[in-house]
């Protein structure tokens, strides 16, 4: 089973610090993150398949 997970943080230096963890663990970033101008947003894969959406 599959699933996609959301999760807020708060601000930049959170979400690289989330980010480092999760690539050094066997999780994948399948693409670039996104500037959306008020918000960035980047995806990961972990290795049991669950996606997470970190914004």
């Amino acid at each position: 089973m599959k699933n996609l997970l959301s999760i807020e943080v708060d601000g930049i230096e959170c979400m690289n610090k989330i980010i480092s963890k999760a690539l050094t663990t066997a999780g994948k970033a399948p693409n670039e993150a996104k500037n959306h101008g008020f918000m960035q947003q980047l995806t990961l894969e972990e290795i049991d398949i669950h996606t997470w959406e970190i914004f």
